[in-house]
Parts: C-alpha cells; sequence; structure tokens
C-alpha cells in the first residue's frame, strides 16, 4: 500500500471533520476528537497558528461540553500546550526580521 503525504491527510482530516460536523453537529466528542486529529496534523505540516486557533477552539469546547477534568479536554489541553512550546521553539530560532 502507498502511503499518503502529510498534505492529504490534513486534506482528509478536513473532509472527515466537515462531514461529522454536518452529521452530528460541533459539540459531539467525535468531532471534538477530529477537531484535534486535524490540529496535531496542521502543527505536523509546520502551520503552527492554524493548529493553535484549532485547539484553542476544541480546548473551549471540550471543556464547556465534557468538563474540565473529563480525559479528552485534558488531552486536547496537552495537545495545546504541545503546539505552543513548538511555536515558542520556531519563533525563538527565527532570525530577527526587526533589526535593519
Amino acid at each position: 500500500a502507498q502511503l499518503g503525504s502529510p498534505a492529504e491527510a490534513a486534506a482528509e482530516y478536513g473532509n472527515v471533520l466537515r462531514d461529522r460536523i454536518s452529521l452530528y453537529g460541533t459539540d459531539d466528542p467525535s468531532v471534538l476528537s477530529s477537531r484535534g486529529n486535524f490540529a496535531a496534523t496542521l502543527a505536523s505540516l509546520g502551520r503552527l497558528n492554524e493548529a493553535l486557533t484549532e485547539l484553542q477552539a476544541v480546548v473551549s469546547k471540550s471543556t464547556d461540553v465534557l468538563g474540565p477534568d473529563h480525559p479528552m479536554t485534558r488531552t486536547s489541553r496537552n495537545n495545546l500546550a504541545a503546539v505552543m512550546a513548538a511555536s515558542d521553539a520556531y519563533e525563538s530560532r527565527r532570525p530577527d526580521t526587526d533589526r535593519g
């Protein structure tokens, strides 16, 4: 079997997410899980700002729907922290473009 690329995976996760939202609405745990998977794929592609935005929304919605102590909420918070750390590490390696 031929393996796909991360970009193809991101596109497929996006398709699954749209399908699940249309079937179950935005509050369903399977939708929250799909959003987390989509965000992880975005992060793996280096699209950290998009991943952060998506994970922040997942954490917020998961906290509202499932509660702050639910395992899925905790996993989402952990994933958000990991992408935040990766984003900070990336920013610290960027050349300073403010200097002329």
